[in-house]
């Protein structure tokens, strides 16, 4: 064999030496155990601000009650049209995947001013919500926005297009301005710290809500 040969054999020895080598760290790393409890890195300086709110039976729900069970939270208003029926639709679908673990849920009106524990209990009604494992919650006005602001660094608003404007029901209801919100579901420890905040609509971040929750679950 000549030298030449001899170095190409070398090399492809080291190359294939080297990828294999790639491969089993790699493979390795996906196997490594990441603490489902310990708040991922993008959502470190956020919290659950304190609030008050009262849920669809008329019962007090607070930021306390979260503590000692694992809680997956999201924020609607029952008259949008736009984002919370296929987010709550969504939710509806991963609360059914989460039946058996001791995960609950709550939905949280931003608005004050046009939901009651009555509207939200109706809303509830039409994703077939287990009251007991799912509550949806309304607040006085301006505790949802500050707790969204304050502690998910993120601001309601309204939105300018009047092509998105909301009619009221009834004939002399008049309308609303759409309200632009989070689409996201924000996962909460059983520290009440946040651990993570997933899209609703990304399958992807859905399954891996889902997973996360049930590592959560186990003893």
């Amino acid at each position: 064999m000549t030298t030449y040969k001899r170095l190409v054999v070398a090399a492809l020895i080291l190359f294939l030496t080297s990828a294999a080598a790639l491969i089993f760290v790699a493979s390795r790393d996906r196997t490594v155990k990441i603490d489902p409890a310990q708040p991922d890195e993008r959502v470190l300086g956020l919290s659950i601000a304190p609030f008050s709110a009262v849920d669809q039976d008329g019962h007090p729900v607070t930021r306390e009650d979260l503590n000692g069970q694992v809680t997956v939270m999201n924020f609607i208003f029952t008259h949008c049209v736009l984002v919370c029926p296929a987010m709550t639709d969504t939710l509806s679908k991963v609360v059914d995947r989460l039946k058996g673990t001791r995960t609950r849920f709550l939905s949280l009106s931003i608005d004050p001013r046009h939901d009651t524990p009555e509207t939200l209990k109706k809303f509830a009604a039409n994703y077939d919500a287990d009251h007991t494992r799912w509550r949806f919650a309304v607040a006085p006005e301006g505790q949802i926005e500050t707790l969204l602001r304050d502690g998910l660094k993120f601001a309601l608003r309204e939105d300018p297009d009047p092509a998105n404007r909301i009619k009221l029901p009834g004939d002399d209801a008049g309308e609303m301005s759409n309200i632009i919100h989070p689409s996201w579901f924000v996962l909460v420890g059983r520290d009440g710290k946040v651990l993570g905040v997933y899209s609703s609509t990304s399958f992807e971040e859905i399954d891996a809500l889902v997973e996360r929750a049930r590592a959560l679950d186990k003893p």
